[in-house]
């Protein structure tokens, strides 16, 4: 192989368009540069292959911030997704609120892409109507007819 995911960074669809979100997204991996002591781990944890230690913020659309290498900083809050840091001389006052660990960037984006399900789902029309017509089944006469079918008494 000459090129490591060579699909995914260069052909496929799906990888373009999380590249584009990566790009327009506030929320970017940075790098303390004040409590980084410079070993390289984040870099050889990075599935893209950035020099994430030698960044101070990860802008590349091949970022899909997976947070591999966030896990693999051995210095708390070394790196961090976050939005930009606050300019003061404290770099404890600087990354204070701002900061989403992994987990809960995890379930942001759960409820994100949950809460567009359902509405795509509910839709404008309702819910009967937005799952397909599965309530007007179930409060028709087919769904009667169906459980007789089955030959289930009610």
């Amino acid at each position: 192989m000459l090129v490591q995911n060579f699909w995914c960074r260069y052909l496929c669809p799906y990888g373009a368009l999380m590249g584009l979100a990566s790009l327009l997204s506030p929320l970017k991996i940075r790098r303390d540069t004040e409590r980084c002591v410079d070993c390289g781990k984040c870099a050889r944890a990075c599935p893209a292959g950035l020099p994430v230690d030698r960044l101070q913020q990860v802008r590349s659309a091949e970022c899909v911030a997976c947070m591999s290498c966030v896990a693999a900083c051995p210095v708390e809050s070394g790196l961090q997704f976050a939005l930009a840091p606050r300019a003061t001389h404290d770099a404890t006052s600087r990354w204070r609120r701002r900061v989403m660990g992994p987990a809960a960037t995890a379930a942001a984006i759960v409820a994100l892409l949950v809460g567009i399900v359902v509405v795509g789902l509910v839709g404008r029309r309702g819910p009967a109507r937005g799952l397909g017509g599965l309530g007007e089944r179930l409060r028709g006469r087919e769904l009667a007819a169906e459980l007789e079918a089955l030959g289930v008494a009610f």
